[in-house]
């Protein structure tokens, strides 16, 4: 009887791990496809941009304004990608907002605010301390000041650090 209920455990033990694996390549495809889909739309709207704008400059001529010098409302200028394109920043789910944010609260009950002071735990700028600039709740994502300070005594980087909430 007992070796019936050893084999019963192992076996209920590998579907939870093929369920568990099944699940995790789910998740995976699920943000490849909208990550897809978001680099697809981005991609069409500045196709469609650059043909209304070659159709344009063709009928005006020798007075079609000088694309090449102005920028976009973003600051970039004419032919450079979009800072949402290069970066490729697509909404997230809920869930996993909610794994982002599950240690301090979750997105209902965010226990962080703006001024508060924070220790990056994990990542490239682990253990620089610093104080939260602008905290996203559409991305979960922290911003930190400039001004970090690093426990050991480093000195900072040029770069902007920012931290995930997870």
């Amino acid at each position: 009887m007992d070796k019936l209920l050893r084999r019963v455990r192992m076996v209920e033990g590998q579907v939870a791990r093929r369920n568990k694996r099944r699940e995790v390549g789910r998740a995976i495809e699920a943000k490849r496809t909208r990550m897809q889909e978001a680099k697809h739309k981005e991609a069409t709207k500045h196709l469609k941009d650059a043909r209304i704008a070659r159709a344009e400059d063709w009928k005006l001529g020798a007075i079609a304004p000088r694309r090449d010098l102005n920028t976009d409302p973003f600051g970039n200028y004419w032919g450079s990608l979009s800072v949402s394109r290069a970066r490729l920043t697509v909404a997230i789910t809920s869930e996993e907002r909610r794994a982002r944010s599950a240690w301090c609260g979750g997105p209902k009950f965010l226990c962080l605010k703006v001024g508060d002071r924070v220790v990056v735990t994990e990542g490239s700028f682990k253990g620089k301390i610093g104080v939260v600039d602008e905290l996203d709740r559409e991305y979960m994502v922290v911003g930190l000041k400039d001004s970090l300070r690093v426990s050991h005594g480093r000195p900072d980087p040029a770069t902007r650090p920012g931290c995930l909430l997870c």
